[in-house]
């Protein structure tokens, strides 16, 4: 006859507690990743795992009144710089013990708003890096819808663009793949088409990259193409994209940390967030007319 092995005895926070020399109330801040150290923190989850603890979450939920989940609200996940972040926020929280819900808001203007305030204070850096090279008609193809209420950024854009000199068309592109191709390969069409596309997601580029192949033409000997996102999948294009490229490590550890607070009911010291830079790959150069024969 088969003994069948008995079950090993569920280890709790008290255990984990005696283990690490700390109270059971400092194990459950660690774990949640709050009011402890990294160093605490990584002590604590080490000796949980082997321990063999795992948080009873409906416990925790009955007694503390919440789910530890987290709503995250994006503006279009059609555009992989949104996928990227929800990805990453996700799993930053998932390892202090809350989840992420995501909910995709199909295109909500509160995008154009952030992009808005990143244009004015870097004074568009991908606009500014197409003048140098010599364009003077530049498209820039945007997720902005026609309804989104001012449309802001398209106000920094056009005020930016009468600054340099430039004549700008802004168009209003999807960050999904065929639609920002069909956009883009209406814009490319024209026969005072721009010599350079300026867009505001690298998902809206990749569409201009697939247009630019439909009309057989060459990439930035014809016409240049930068992004807005620096998402890893734009260096592996060819030519690589030149893109705006953001920091997104330090951009999910300050979102974490804001919405830990928030859950919490603490206040949250804002901090200084360093704006994206300009990685210039081979998408861009000079206009046709300027290159040297």
């Amino acid at each position: 006859m088969e003994t069948v092995p008995q079950q090993r005895k569920r280890a709790t926070i008290r255990e984990v507690a005696e283990v690490t020399g700390l109270s059971p109330a400092a194990v459950s801040y660690a774990l949640r990743g709050i009011q402890t150290s990294e160093e605490t923190q990584e002590r604590v989850r080490r000796a949980a795992a082997e321990l063999g603890y795992n948080v009873d979450r409906i416990a925790r939920a009955l007694a503390s009144g919440r789910t530890g989940t987290v709503g995250l609200l994006f503006g279009s996940l059609e555009d992989l710089w949104q996928q990227l972040l929800g990805v990453g926020i996700g799993s930053a929280l998932l390892a202090r013990d809350h989840y992420a819900l995501l909910v995709d808001a199909a295109d909500d203007p509160d995008r154009q708003q952030l992009l808005a305030c990143q244009l004015r204070d870097q004074r568009v850096d991908g606009l500014e890096h197409l003048h140098k090279l010599g364009h003077r008609r530049v498209g820039v193809l945007t997720p902005t819808q026609p309804s989104t209420p001012d449309r802001p950024a398209d106000v920094h854009v056009t005020a930016e663009a009468e600054r340099l000199g430039l004549d700008v068309s802004i168009i209003s592109s999807p960050p999904a793949l065929t639609a920002a191709t069909e956009v883009a390969r209406e814009v490319l069409s024209k026969t005072d088409r721009p010599t350079a596309l300026f867009c505001f997601a690298d998902s809206i580029a990749y569409g201009a990259y697939a247009a630019a192949r439909d009309l057989s033409m060459r990439i930035p000997g014809e016409v240049s193409i930068s992004g807005y996102d620096g998402h890893p999948m734009s260096a592996l294009l060819t030519p690589a994209l030149t893109t705006m490229d953001w920091n997104v490590d330090r951009i999910v550890r300050a979102a974490v940390r804001i919405v830990l607070a928030a859950i919490e009911g603490k206040a949250y010291r804002r901090r200084t967030v360093q704006p994206p830079h300009l990685r210039k790959r081979g998408s861009t150069g000079p206009p046709a007319a300027r290159r040297p024969s």
